[in-house]
């Protein structure tokens, strides 16, 4: 993976300054805290997920139509229907290629104990949802082998599929700095019948606080501060910005 800005990115501007680069990374973190926003207001299918043994899960689906043992050659709605040149078989992750005797999409897979190979097909497969219903995809891509990883920790949870999959929240209980405990409602960050929480998001650099929290972190940061630094009046509403260098002029500031 190569970072967007890296100089060895095919995206690298040797022209932006790092304000420049600090600037669109702002807003890059912007763009998506609103599209997780946005997204969150919309229902998505969520699949139950049972524990199993110490660090295994389980996730109850039915592949259509043999059963109780699934066999691809006596299932009627088997498709081998991937195959090489598409959008899914060029995947760099699946390392699609063509067969040598057939245009059938063959991939392999490594995980850390062990390979996968073979060709991809499409099934009809159905999932129990966490109200006890059922969700069908008609034309479900699959290779001879997936996993669902949630962790090793032994908890229950969902599955989330598509667009608005991988969202963890967590209750925020407190914000210190130093040994100093802000003093914000902590009913803020409470989630309650799902609404509200944190979420653990990688995909955006900056973090995000509900506007109250963040004034109050805002505060406690200036005050700690104080006039050793040189204030910058940033364009940007609310951002608490100061001249100096990291590494050197922030030594000392408190965890």
């Amino acid at each position: 993976m190569i970072h967007y800005e890296a100089v060895n990115s095919p995206f690298y501007n040797p022209e932006l300054t790092l304000e420049d680069r600090v600037r669109i990374m702002n807003e890059r973190s912007e763009t998506r805290i609103s599209h997780l926003i946005t997204d969150l207001e919309k229902d998505g299918n969520k699949f139950q997920i049972y524990p199993a043994y110490t660090s295994q899960f389980l996730v109850p689906l039915k592949i259509e139509s043999p059963a109780p043992l699934y066999r691809y050659a006596e299932s009627s709605s088997y498709v081998e229907d991937v195959y090489c040149g598409t959008s899914v078989c060029d995947l760099m992750i699946l390392k699609g290629k063509c067969g040598v005797s057939t245009r059938r999409c063959e991939y392999t897979y490594s995980y850390a104990t062990g390979r996968t190979r073979g060709h991809l097909a499409s099934e009809v497969v159905a999932f129990e949802l966490s109200n006890g219903t059922e969700v069908i995809f008609k034309r479900l891509i699959f290779g001879c082998s997936s996993i669902f990883s949630q962790g090793a920790d032994k908890v229950s949870g969902v599955l989330g599929l598509g667009q608005r999959a991988g969202k963890y929240y967590i209750t925020l209980e407190k914000i210190s700095v130093g040994d100093k405990f802000l003093d914000i409602d902590p009913i803020i960050f409470k989630r309650i019948d799902h609404q509200g929480g944190m979420i653990v998001d990688s995909g955006a650099t900056s973090s995000y606080l509900p506007e109250i929290a963040y004034k109050k972190l805002k505060e406690e940061i200036k005050s700690v501060i104080g006039t050793t630094l040189e204030e910058f009046i940033s364009n940007r509403p609310n951002e608490l910005c100061y001249y100096g260098i990291v590494t050197r002029d922030l030594k000392g500031l408190p965890t």
